[in-house]
């Protein structure tokens, strides 16, 4: 791919044309809808401009008028029913370009009812609404089943040890229902947990005392290596059951995985419930007396295992308050410990009633990663028996594979095991424990009370994912911030409170977060501060910056080298192209509203070193690991910029434009975010995607927008599109200028390059250009006069011609060509020397021609015919003041000869 040249320093049209094009682009939204005609596949209307006709669409496919929210895709069931946080602040920016007032406000008070939890004292973000009453069934195999109820996912092992991987034992995977593969998908969590993925439930086990024991427990449990102790599994399913509610007589659809396990005396069933809707998984274990004699002291248990996988590190239990692994426990070992965490008889564990009146004893277990990155589990149990809460922790090092090279050592928890008292069981009864339990793939520390206040109103809070919106509601941040001067008062004053109550807790945790949050959330307090000039939010966006500055990696021998982790050492290691955008991004907004040389000459090292240039091919890439073993495979995550997702591009093209507008990457970038669009304005996720989404659709569209204006403003000339090939070469060539007469605007000549190369499979490509002046006044291809033609299905049928509607000239091009478009770019006025190029060029012209006569010098006369000709030549004087002055100058030279002889 060739590079991109800005030819000299190329004349600015300024303030004037800058308003213009803002001007077209806030009229633009009734005019694109007014000429959508359907146009052949190889050439798109991109009138008023490309990027508003894609965000025109987002809004038209993915804005729901139901719930006055945004939907996340179009194509897929679960697509349709998931409104995640973020997405709604990514559509917001776009709602901003629109200059849509009343989408803004209908989507802010939607965003408020469902997407926020307001005590008064915080509000608290969730993850994203899901109103559908569906079951996700991907696997109904008992022995890698997999459940969802498009928040909450179980699946996992019920009937025993698999065949094919003799370490694997009985045990239920818990996360976050998202796309996943519906083939083996147990194994894929288990081989590289995700944030999604939260906790295994293992060591599903019953104890009691048969008449006449004291001491001398029996009991039903899992080993490790899969076998039971004293009984034996007589049933299990995974299935779908319909139910009936009884108030409405609705039916709906309930998940369950069941399995029973029994010895002479006792049955045990564990049923695992995922209801519509719910953001929890419902756990029913039940116990049964088969003996003819009363059983004592009977107490069931459920676990988390494998904590130590994700380093759960805390725990909090009202009344208690937060237990640090680190802190706490009695040490068996120098690498192990006993947790006796809580018992509810001893009369400190503070329930909680819920809106029906029933009792639970809560609890919270959070990990130790970073803020948005710190897995959670709410757990309640049902309060009508005691509750013993214990179990182990080890001491280790954070997992390489999962985090990278640890810097420390420490204590986490290993598992976590909740015994619940159920007492006597007489002949022939059961009793039923219930447990709730809600996964979050992040959570808010600080936050407590608000979470055991959320848990005492689940029923208002269905189709919530309570994971804290922070990794999953990044673009809500900035999108908020941008919106701020469309809004209301009181949307401004919750706007800030929204800024505010998640500043809290960045802070309270020292900024510890991931580093996509801590770039939008930077980029959306400057926001902040150029609307208010509240002095508290640029003095925390710096305090955040600083923090986003310890994750650029400075080490020359890292092949990540200049770029940004996707969190701080040691837990970040990859180093994702959205991720260092984003970071770029919310660093260039600092330096503009800081003037602090750090936060520039950050993203310049990153732009210096992150990006490599293959010298064969052009083509740019980067390295996302340092090794490797944290790749995972044979290659350091080489990744090409025009290979990239067009989202992660988009925010490239919404950093950079402004102030690298020349630069080669950010042509790479839209390069391939045109070669994913389609004839509906809309780009795919990536290749053989059906849909797009709204990150996807409003990323694109917002970075197309930032390089047509940076381009527009800087060479008053921009790109639209190129379909079918690619722009291989960009260069803009500033001319000469001259004063319009008619309107007394300056009207600077210039010329744009381009070089365009077609791809294997398509004949001709199409150009599309936008010229903001709309004065256009020669094309050419390969240096030859392009014919005109006078419509776009003409053009597509004409390769060779080029097509002028309004401001945006097509041409369509046979294969690879040059194409070069004369055209006049407009200042306001001149800029100050050209005012008084004239008459400087004509008082100096005289007084050399004065000089000459006055000294009787011919050649002194004859230099000075000559400066007029060269004064003409660059623009100085009109062609008919410098043939007067050369006449004139001609004349004197003949008296000063004559006097001579």
């Amino acid at each position: 791919m060739g590079s991109l040249k800005a030819r000299a320093e190329v004349i600015c049209p300024g303030a004037f044309l800058l308003l213009c094009l803002m001007l077209s682009l806030g009229l633009a939204g009734s005019a694109a809808g007014a000429s959508d005609s359907p146009t052949p596949s190889g050439t798109l209307d991109a009138s008023p401009h490309l990027w508003l006709r894609m965000a025109e669409t987002l809004v038209e496919r993915l804005y729901d008028p139901s719930l006055n929210l945004f939907r996340e895709t179009w194509g897929t069931p679960e697509g349709q029913c998931w409104y995640w946080n973020t997405e709604q602040g990514e559509a917001a920016q776009i709602a901003v370009y629109l200059n849509d007032s009343t989408l803004l406000s209908s989507l802010l008070a939607a965003y408020r009812q469902y997407l926020t939890y307001d005590n008064g004292a915080n509000v608290y973000l969730f993850s994203r609404y899901t109103p559908c009453s569906m079951i996700r069934q991907l696997s109904l195999d008992p022995q890698n089943f997999s459940l969802g109820n498009l928040i909450v996912n179980i699946g996992g092992d019920l009937a025993g040890t698999r065949a094919d991987n003799l370490d694997y034992s009985r045990a239920i995977a818990l996360g976050l229902d998202i796309y996943k593969d519906p083939t083996n998908i147990y194994e894929q969590d288990k081989a590289w947990p995700n944030m999604w993925y939260t906790a295994n439930l293992k060591s599903h086990e019953v104890w009691y005392l048969a008449p006449g024991d004291t001491t001398d427990y029996k009991g039903i449990w899992d080993t490790s290596d899969g076998s039971l102790g004293t009984g034996r599994i007589t049933g299990y399913s995974v299935r779908v059951e319909h139910v009936t509610d009884p108030a409405t007589n609705a039916t709906y659809n309930v998940g369950v995985a069941e399995r029973t396990m029994e010895d002479a005396n006792l049955s045990y069933t564990q049923r695992f419930i995922l209801e519509p809707r719910k953001p929890y998984v419902k756990v029913e274990l039940t116990v049964a007396n088969k003996s003819r004699y009363t059983l004592s002291d009977v107490s069931v248990a459920l676990a988390f295992d494998n904590l130590d996988w994700w380093l759960y590190r805390y725990v909090y239990i009202p009344g208690l308050g937060l237990i640090d692994a680190s802190t706490a426990g009695r040490l068996i070992s120098e690498g192990e410990k006993e947790y006796h965490l809580a018992r509810t008889w001893e009369g400190f564990w503070q329930p909680v009633t819920d809106s029906s009146g029933r009792a639970w004893w809560p609890s919270i277990i959070y990990a130790d990663g970073p803020l948005g990155m710190n897995r959670g589990l709410l757990v309640l149990v049902q309060g009508d028996y005691g509750v013993h809460f214990w179990g182990y922790g080890n001491y280790q090092a954070p997992r390489e594979d999962l985090y990278g090279v640890p810097a420390y050592t420490d204590w986490y928890y290993r598992w976590l095991k909740y015994e619940i008292m159920i007492g006597e069981l007489a002949p022939g009864e059961s009793k039923t424990v219930e447990v709730l339990i809600i996964p979050m793939s992040s959570y808010a520390p600080g936050l407590e009370d608000l979470y055991i206040e959320m848990a005492s109103r689940l029923d208002r809070l269905e189709g919530r994912d309570l994971s804290y919106a922070v990794n999953t509601g990044t673009g809500a941040f900035k999108g908020l911030a941008a919106a701020y001067s469309l809004l209301g008062a009181d949307d401004r004053r919750f706007v800030e409170r929204v800024i505010d109550s998640v500043g809290s807790v960045m802070e309270g945790w020292g900024w510890r977060a991931s580093t996509r949050i801590l770039a939008n959330y930077t980029l959306a307090l400057a926001h902040l501060h150029g609307h208010t000039g509240k002095g508290e939010y640029l003095s925390r966006a710096e305090a955040a910056a600083q923090r986003l500055l310890e994750a650029q990696v400075r080490d020359p021998g890292d092949p990540r080298n200049g770029g940004f982790l996707d969190a701080v050492h040691p837990f970040g290691t990859a180093t994702h192209l959205d991720v260092n955008a984003e970071a770029a991004h919310a660093l260039l907004a600092m330096w503009e509203r800081t003037g602090s040389r750090v936060y520039k000459e950050a993203v310049d090292y990153w732009l210096q070193n992150w990006f490599h240039r293959e010298q064969d091919t052009g083509r740019w890439y980067y390295h996302r690991f340092r090794s490797l073993e944290d790749a995972g495979g044979e290659s350091l995550g080489k990744r090409y910029l025009d290979e990239e997702r067009p989202y992660a591009l988009g925010y490239l093209l919404q950093a950079l434009s402004r102030h690298y507008w020349s630069d080669d990457r950010l042509l790479a970038s839209a390069n391939r975010i045109w070669s994913l669009l389609t004839g509906e304005y809309w780009v795919a996720t990536w290749e053989g995607a059906g849909e797009t989404n709204v990150e996807t659709q409003s990323s694109s569209a917002a970075g197309l927008r930032e390089y047509l204006l940076a381009l527009s403003e800087k060479a008053g000339a921009a790109l639209e599109y190129v379909r079918d090939g690619s722009v291989s070469h960009l260069a803009f060539d500033p001319r000469r200028g001259s004063l319009d007469p008619k309107t007394g605007a300056w009207l600077v000549e210039a010329r744009a390059v381009i070089g365009v190369t077609g791809t294997p499979d398509s004949t001709a490509a199409t150009l599309a250009v936008y010229i903001p002046s709309g004065m256009v006044d020669l094309v050419l291809l390969d240096g030859s006069p392009a014919s005109r033609a006078y419509s776009l299905s003409e053009l597509e049928g004409k390769p060779g011609s080029y097509y002028f509607e309004g401001n945006i000239v097509y041409v369509r091009l046979q294969g690879a060509q040059r194409v070069t478009i004369a055209y006049r770019l407009v200042e306001p006025k001149p800029p100050l020397p050209e005012v008084y190029k004239t008459p400087l060029a004509v008082a100096a012209a005289g007084a050399a021609a004065f000089i000459a006569a006055e000294a009787s010098a011919p050649l002194l006369a004859l230099a000075t015919a000559c400066l007029i000709i060269v004064l003409w030549a660059a623009g100085w004087l009109p062609t008919y003041v410098a043939i007067a002055m050369v006449a004139l100058s001609v004349g004197l030279g003949l008296i000063a000869i004559r006097r001579n002889s």
